[in-house]
């Protein structure tokens, strides 16, 4: 039930891109706003003291769903907040000119997906369904797009580099990244693997890549990992992020959080939030559990 904001008086006004909260004291209210992603209590010299949040999905679902009245939200803050409802079963399989070979129809449906939300998508079908070739089909179908890194364990560069040849027409120069001593790389698909990917984030971002595709991304599942960090470091102004793993929860919840906060970080802008909401974290008296 959302209790109507214009009995509480509670009111949250939007301005470049924060939110200004106000309310009627109450415990009840004041514990609700502290469940707000990034909010700041502000206690000014002269005037009324307020909280503060940033304008996203997640903020905006919650002040609803606590009662509060919004306004000044932007055309813009009402498309990132409420976007139109997705319905995969609507989409259109693509055709993608120039393959050497024919995509099974959900492999195309698969690309479609990518496409719409502008290639930056988590796919997570199951082993041996085919999420290489629908990255391909993506990279064919955005061929203007270079150059492009492939991030992968070491087993995979191979695979990759042999996987684009067979699929790609007039294949774009591929190079593959060894060792922990950076060199000047030329190539238009990078490929490299998690394990040297620190060492080289530096001269990856010097070329700027256009689309970052991580194969098995629950390798980057802990948040500790040196291989998060330069993964977070090198997508950060790339626009195409397209994740791959048949396995992006083996455990918990939380271990796909990182992928997905990277693909889309209005949807999931908080760890901490996250891990309370879908993980039910508490603090032990030792730390987060």
């Amino acid at each position: 039930m959302i209790r109507s904001s214009k009995l509480t008086g509670k009111t949250a006004i939007a301005k470049e891109g924060v939110f200004k909260i106000t309310f009627p004291f109450s415990y009840e209210t004041l514990s609700d706003v502290k469940t707000l992603v990034n909010r700041e209590f502000k206690m000014p010299k002269k005037g009324q003291k307020y909280w503060t949040c940033p304008v996203n999905r997640t903020n905006a679902l919650l002040l609803k769903r606590y009662g509060f009245l919004m306004h000044n939200l932007s055309k813009k803050d009402f498309k990132n907040i409420f976007p139109k409802e997705f319905h995969i079963e609507k989409l259109k399989p693509v055709k993608v000119p120039g393959l050497l070979k024919r995509l099974y129809f959900f492999q195309r449906i698969g690309v479609a997906f990518t496409d719409h939300f502008k290639g930056r998508v988590l796919i997570a079908d199951e082993m041996g369904l085919g999420k290489t070739v629908q990255a391909i089909g993506y990279l064919q179908l955005h061929r203007k797009k270079s150059p492009v890194i492939i991030i992968c364990p070491a087993v995979g560069k191979l695979h990759w580099s042999r996987e684009v040849r067979n699929w790609m027409p007039n294949p774009p120069d591929i190079e593959i990244l060894t060792g922990r001593t950076p060199y000047a790389i030329t190539g238009e698909i990078i490929i490299l693997n998690y394990d040297i990917l620190e060492q080289w984030v530096s001269e990856l971002k010097k070329v700027n890549p256009k689309i970052i595709i991580t194969d098995e991304c629950h390798y980057y599942k802990s948040n500790s990992a040196k291989r998060t960090k330069a993964i977070k470091q090198l997508a950060k102004g790339v626009k195409c992020f397209i994740a791959l793993s048949g396995t992006p929860i083996e455990n918990s919840p939380v271990e796909i959080f990182n992928a997905i906060n990277i693909i889309n970080p209005a949807e999931f802008p908080s760890y901490w939030h996250f891990v309370k909401r879908y993980c039910d974290a508490k603090n032990n008296g030792f730390g987060l559990d």
